[in-house]
This record gives structure tokens, C-alpha cells and sequence, in this order.
């Protein structure tokens, strides 16, 4: 574990862990933060452009220099209930540094408020809008925690791109997995019960379990290129192991990195090596 990796994990581990109840996700939606702005490093880096489409924001980075033509659609985590954060975009500068891409930020409607069935009907159109503009040139789609679950969720239900990156992916907010609960004590930062009170509220009418809701529960054969990012100290990482084992026996082209002393969406703390290791990843991976 790097320095500044293990003084990230020391400053989380002396704040309260998040979603430690359902009283605790339910305050977090009561005083739940406007979206984060897109930084300044950005704005002097990329082309801004923000657009409606169907009544929520979508933002597009597009670097102002060396740009590689690739196409990225992401997703940000949040449980579904909270909005993007600064961290979120100084991951994704990050991640234009290194690929060139231009980056198209969906700000999907969170829980409980809105659903999986309002995702469904947003998303879709703002990756066909990004194929028509890539012109033939690769087209990927991605998130982190609940952003590389509703990724999943995409692809699995015919969302036709060319792979995933998947951070954290929350593939069952069913939390049925018996052995995440044991993951719980090494995490520093989230726990299960208010996680799966947000899960319930973005299933709306449907079940939990239902695949667009919780894609662990699908068939992963058929699913694009995918590359994932776990950490090792992550109460999400029974689920990943799971669905990697799944998806790598069903034929699917993947590519798994768990860091052993990551915590949960560990390369947004852009400041460590661990970071860098995962966007260089992500670059490697886009390339082909």
C-alpha cells in the first residue's frame, strides 16, 4: 500500500461510514447536495458542452488537444440517491488525460424520486446520440459502484457498445450475497443496510432482484469487453468476484484488477499510485 493510499484509507476510517441504516440513507436524500460542477481543471483542459435531453443534464468533455476520437459514457456512483461529486470529475479528467476520449456525462435522475425505469428510458438515447457522433469509432460505457451496475444493467438488455469499465460495480442491491456482510469489518467506508433500503427505492414497482435492478442475477453471456477495477478492502468485492467468475464462464472477454488495499472506488483518490495504475488501465483497455 502506497503512502498517500493508506492516509486516504486513515482519513475515511475516521468519518462515520455511510449507509450504515435506512435512517442514515434517508437523511442522506434529505440533505442531499446539488450535483457537483464540472472543476476548473476541466474547463481550461476539455470543451464543456451541456445539454437536455429528456429532462435531466448531459455534460460532454471533449479534449481541447490530442483527442483519440474513443467515446466514453459514464455513469457516477452514489447508491442511487446521491448526486455526482468533485472527486467524479477529477477521476474523468484523469481518464481524458490519459485516452484522449471525450467523455459524456449522463446525470441520470437518483432515488428515490426516480427509478431504474427512468435510467432506462434516459440513457439509451444519449448513447445512440454518442454513436452517431463517433461515426463508426468506439464507443464505451462505464461507471463506478451503482454507475457500473446500471452500466451492466445497459449492456445486458441490448445497449450495443464496443466495452465496459466497470469501478466497483454494485451488481446486487439485493445484498443477498452472504459473504459481503464479512467484507463489511475492512471497508471504511459503506455498509449494507442503507445500501439496500436505496436499492428497494431505485427498483421501484419492480423486485429488487429484477436484472436491470441487480444484473448479478442475469445471464452475462453475450455481454461486450469489459474490463473491472475492484478493491480488495470493499464490501462490494463478493459481488464482483462472483460476477467476474460468471461472465469469464460464459465466454465473456474480461479483464479483473482487485487492489489489494483499495477501498471502494479507489481510483477517484487521483493523488495515489494505485490511481494512476487503474487509469493507465482504463487507457490500456480503451486502446483495444
Amino acid at each position: 500500500m502506497s503512502l498517500t493510499m493508506s492516509l486516504a484509507r486513515a482519513v475515511l476510517a475516521r468519518r462515520p461510514k455511510t449507509l450504515t441504516s435506512v435512517e442514515t440513507a434517508q437523511k442522506r436524500v434529505a440533505e442531499r447536495d446539488a450535483p457537483a460542477a464540472v472543476s476548473r481543471a476541466l474547463l481550461r483542459s476539455c470543451h464543456v458542452e451541456e445539454e437536455t435531453v429528456g429532462g435531466f443534464p448531459v455534460i460532454t468533455l471533449t479534449p481541447r488537444e490530442k483527442g483519440s476520437g474513443t467515446e466514453l459514457v459514464y455513469l457516477h456512483g452514489g447508491a442511487y440517491i446521491a448526486a455526482i461529486i468533485p472527486a467524479h470529475w477529477a477521476f474523468l479528467g484523469k481518464v481524458v488525460a490519459q485516452t484522449g476520449a471525450t467523455v459524456t456525462v449522463p446525470l441520470y435522475g437518483l432515488a428515490p424520486e426516480h427509478t431504474v425505469d427512468d435510467a432506462f428510458a434516459f440513457v439509451p438515447p444519449v448513447i445512440e446520440a454518442v454513436r452517431r457522433r463517433a461515426a463508426g469509432r468506439p464507443v464505451f460505457l462505464g461507471g463506478d459502484s451503482a454507475g457500473g451496475g446500471l452500466s451492466v444493467g445497459l449492456a445486458l438488455h441490448g445497449q450495443d457498445v464496443d466495452g465496459l469499465v466497470l469501478i466497483a460495480p454494485w451488481l446486487d442491491p439485493s445484498a443477498s450475497n452472504p459473504v459481503a456482510p464479512g467484507l463489511v469489518e475492512i471497508d471504511p467506508m459503506l455498509e449494507i443496510p442503507g445500501a439496500a433500503w436505496a436499492g428497494q427505492q431505485w427498483a421501484g414497482p419492480h423486485d429488487v432482484t429484477d436484472t436491470r435492478v441487480s444484473p448479478i442475477f442475469a445471464d452475462p453471456t453475450g455481454l461486450p469487453r469489459t474490463l473491472v477495477l475492484q478493491g480488495g478492502h470493499d464490501v462490494l468485492l463478493a459481488d464482483t468476484l462472483k460476477f467476474c467468475e460468471r461472465a469469464m464462464d460464459a465466454g465473456v472477454d474480461l479483464r479483473f484488477r482487485v487492489e489489494p488495499s483499495g477501498f471502494h472506488v479507489y481510483p477517484a483518490a487521483t493523488f495515489t499510485p494505485e490511481a494512476r495504475r487503474a487509469v493507465k488501465l482504463i487507457a490500456e483497455f480503451m486502446r483495444g
